[in-house]
């Protein structure tokens, strides 16, 4: 396993948001959700650009 955490590139940021505790899985309604956790919230609030976000001026 600690393989493809190194060879899939497509996993990191998902990865690292996991262990991190940024994000969580759950469940609504019988169905799978992911959850962003308060530590992810207070992350994307501290480093959120100043001008709201890519592609604005």
């Amino acid at each position: 396993m600690s393989a493809w955490r190194t060879s899939c590139v497509r996993l990191t940021v998902w990865e690292d948001a996991v262990d991190a505790g940024f994000v969580a899985r759950d469940s609504a309604a019988g169905r799978p959700v992911v959850r962003s956790t308060p530590a992810g919230r207070a992350f994307l609030a501290a480093n959120r650009p100043m001008n709201g976000g890519i592609g604005r001026a």
